[in-house]
C-alpha cells in the first residue's frame, strides 16, 4: 500500500479566469455546479445569466500567469430576468435547474440521449425544458434527491417547495405545480440539502434552525437543531449546508461557539450532538 502526503507547498492555482464577465464589467458569481460527468460546469451570477463551460482545458496545467481562453465557454443561458441565485445538475446528468431573485425555477436540458449530454460539445443546443412556479420571493438555493425524481428549493419567501419531476424522458409539463409545501420556518429559508440515502431533507433558515424534515414520508420534522446557532448575530445572503457522501455527518453553516464563526458537523440521528467543530475562519462561513 502506497500513501500519499499533500503539503501545502503542492497546492497551486490551477485556472483563473472571469466566469461572468463582459468586456472590464465583472459582476459576482453566486452559485458553481459540476456535471456528473465531469465533462462541463455550470455558474450563475449577478448579470441573471447561466454559462456552462467546458473542463476539456482543464486537463492541461497551464503556463504560469496563463488563464482560460474563451474557448472553455459552451453556451450562455439568458432566460431569467433578475440575479441567478443557485444552479444544481440533476444526479443523473439529464437537467440543469436554476432559481432566481425572479421567483422562478427553470429546468435545462440540451437532449433527450444520456450520450450525447455527457459529450462535451459547443455545439449542442441547450433549451428551457420547464418552469416550477411556487416561490412568491427570491429563490435562494437548490438541491436535487439522488434519483433525481425530486428537486428541492427554498427561498426568502420563508418556504421549502419539493418538485416531482419524475423520470426526465416523460417530462412534458412547460409548468410545474409544488408537490408538497414545508411551512416550518419562520424567517428566510436560505439553504436545502437532500440526504445521500433519501431519507431526509435539512433546511437552515434566518430562524436560527436546521430542520429535518422526514423526505418522501409524511413529510414531518424529524428533528430541530438549535444549539450551534444560539450566539449567532450576523445574517448571510447564502447559508449552504451539506451532507457528507454516505449521508452520515451534516455539515452546518454560521454557526458560532465561543465568539468565534465555525461551521458544525452533525451526526446523523444524534442532531443535536456535535460530530465536530471546524474553527478557523475570521468571518461568517456561508
Amino acid at each position: 500500500n502506497k500513501s500519499v502526503v499533500h503539503t501545502r507547498s503542492s497546492m497551486q492555482l490551477f485556472k483563473r479566469f472571469g466566469l461572468h464577465a463582459d468586456g472590464a464589467v465583472h459582476t459576482a458569481v453566486y452559485s458553481v455546479s459540476m456535471h456528473p460527468s465531469g465533462e462541463h460546469f455550470a455558474t450563475s451570477g449577478a448579470d441573471a445569466k447561466i454559462r456552462i463551460w467546458s473542463t476539456a482545458s482543464f486537463q492541461r496545467i497551464p503556463s504560469k500567469g496563463q488563464e482560460a481562453s474563451e474557448s472553455s465557454l459552451i453556451t450562455i443561458l439568458g432566460k431569467h430576468t433578475r440575479v441567478v441565485t443557485c444552479v444544481q445538475w440533476s444526479a443523473n446528468g439529464f437537467f440543469l435547474a436554476s432559481g432566481s431573485d425572479d421567483t422562478l425555477i427553470f429546468l435545462w436540458s440540451s437532449t433527450t440521449t444520456e450520450d450525447a449530454l455527457t459529450k462535451n460539445d459547443n455545439t449542442l443546443q441547450w433549451n428551457r425544458k420547464s418552469t416550477l412556479r411556487g416561490h412568491t420571493m427570491d429563490v435562494v438555493d437548490l438541491s436535487w434527491s439522488m434519483d433525481s425524481r425530486f428537486i428541492a428549493s427554498c427561498s426568502i419567501d420563508n418556504k421549502v417547495i419539493i418538485w416531482r419531476i419524475g423520470d426526465a424522458s416523460s417530462l412534458t409539463s412547460k409548468v410545474l405545480p409544488p408537490f408538497r409545501v414545508l411551512s416550518g420556518h419562520k424567517s428566510w429559508v436560505k439553504g436545502v440539502a437532500w440526504d445521500p440515502e433519501g431519507m431526509y431533507l435539512a433546511s437552515i433558515s434566518d430562524d436560527k434552525r436546521v430542520i429535518i424534515w422526514r423526505a418522501l414520508d409524511d413529510w414531518s420534522i424529524e428533528a430541530e437543531i438549535v444549539e450551534p446557532f444560539t450566539d449567532v448575530t450576523d445574517q448571510t445572503f447564502f447559508l449552504r449546508l451539506s451532507w457528507s457522501a454516505d449521508g452520515s455527518i451534516l455539515g452546518l453553516p454560521n454557526a458560532k461557539k465561543a465568539q468565534q464563526h465555525i461551521a458544525s458537523l452533525v451526526t446523523r440521528g444524534a442532531w443535536n450532538s456535535n460530530h465536530a467543530d471546524l474553527f478557523g475562519h475570521r468571518h461568517v462561513i456561508t
